[in-house]
């Protein structure tokens, strides 16, 4: 019986790990990864399957592994499979140190929210399993707690720690760890810095589940670790970083022309740990490879031209000119847009009206092309605009204003006669 037996974790989807999604982002850095609607993904540490069963259902084709060593976990996910009538999953009640040797390949391997969370020996056979069962041309995510901003986390947690030694029940060590940040909070008298620190933390607490304080904050096994010591792991184990899950945390340029000038002779790994400096960043989430692959890692944006694209979320846009070449300036996700050329206006136009459906590069092109010609715009040649195009979408993708997949599923919008919701 495991701590998750007893506190169990939501099980919950996590978008950045869907294979459609993995795909594109390994495309964009010239990996050729394997089709996502024919794929073999294993998830290392899958609770009740909340990750994987939407997956499932999404694409019938591909074949899907989960292993995890809470047995009451697996259970609720082996219930949920049968409920939705899924044919192409199976959980499976298992110790990483045990994962089989002859289970084959997998074209996308998942490990969220397990690695930070074991003892080394078992961290080690995380990046193993890797290693041995991730296919040529897979994509291996392994997400995990970082320093410098667990330094200061860390700080809490091991007050808490030592508040609830002397309790042996869950709920209370739980309701005992939020009474002592509530106290520390009104408390502290120790500069406003240190208050600060813990008002932060309490706001994050207040906002997360008990299961989430408990596993988070209250077990024996948290080992942070810098982004530059994650990499070396990952190396000595036959591995390479192919990227970050999210995109936006890898350009220096997001901070500002002066400190990307900064940085721009160091290597991508130096950057990026030098970007962790400056966000104090406390998680992250990497895509790993195998050794030999030959990446491309100056990004073309025409990769680009092979996915489909959907916005973040709607943007509050202004009524639209595509008559002249007047900028158009809009919000999204607190942050301000400003396009010019009347392609991208009109393709942020489209892609805001079909949000959240993505759509293939080509088609976004096609319906961009035909509202400019409604409004009596006309452009010429077509492969200086894709490529214009193209180079405007990476700008988005770096700002976190889009998402990119590879044969993303289909999305209703709105139900029909017969409605149909996802298993």
């Amino acid at each position: 019986m495991t701590s998750y037996d007893s506190v169990p974790y939501p099980s919950l989807p996590i978008r950045r790990t869907h294979p459609c999604q993995l795909a594109a982002l390994g495309r964009l850095f010239g990996l050729d990864c394997p089709s996502p609607r024919r794929c073999r993904v294993l998830e290392l540490g899958c609770a009740a399957g909340g990750n994987l069963l939407p997956m499932a259902a999404d694409l019938p084709e591909a074949r899907f592994l989960g292993i995890d060593a809470s047995a009451r976990q697996v259970d609720q996910g082996k219930a949920g499979i049968r409920a939705a009538g899924l044919t192409n999953i199976e959980l499976h009640v298992q110790d990483l140190a045990r994962f089989p040797e002859d289970s084959g390949q997998f074209d996308f391997i998942l490990c969220h929210g397990v690695y930070s969370w074991v003892p080394p020996p078992v961290q080690d056979r995380i990046l193993e399993i890797g290693r041995r069962h991730l296919a040529p041309h897979g994509v291996f995510y392994v997400s995990y707690n970082t320093f410098p901003g667990w330094h200061l986390r860390g700080v809490v947690r091991d007050m808490m720690r030592f508040h609830v030694r002397r309790f042996d029940d869950s709920r209370a060590k739980i309701s005992q760890s939020r009474l002592l940040l509530d106290f520390l909070v009104k408390s502290a008298a120790s500069g406003e810095a240190y208050r600060q620190l813990l008002r932060d933390e309490a706001a994050i607490l207040s906002e997360q589940p008990d299961s989430y304080l408990f596993h988070e904050h209250l077990e024996d096994d948290n080992e942070p670790l810098y982004f530059y010591q994650f990499v070396e792991r990952a190396e000595a184990a036959g591995l390479v970083y192919l990227a970050d899950a999210d995109f936006s945390t890898m350009v220096a340029a997001n901070f500002g022309q002066e400190i990307a000038g900064l940085l721009e002779n160091a290597s991508r790994l130096v950057q990026e740990q030098y970007l962790d400096f400056l966000r104090n960043r406390t998680f992250r989430a990497s895509l790993l490879c195998r050794a030999e692959e030959k990446l491309d890692l100056a990004i073309d944006p025409m990769r680009l031209a092979a996915c489909d694209v959907s916005l973040e979320e709607r943007l509050e846009l202004p009524p639209l000119r595509l008559d002249d070449d007047s900028p158009l300036v809009c919000r999204c996700q607190g942050d301000t847009l400003t396009a010019t050329g009347p392609l991208t206006k009109a393709a942020l136009a489209v892609l805001n009206d079909r949000w959240p459906l993505p759509l293939a590069f080509d088609d976004l092109l096609r319906e961009a092309r035909a509202k400019l010609s409604a409004a009596g715009r006309t452009l010429g040649e077509e492969e200086p605009y894709r490529r214009r195009l193209a180079q405007d979408l990476l700008t988005l993708l770096t700002r976190r204003l889009l998402r990119i997949m590879v044969e993303a599923p289909r999305i209703a919008t709105a139900a029909g006669a017969l409605p149909r919701a996802t298993p």
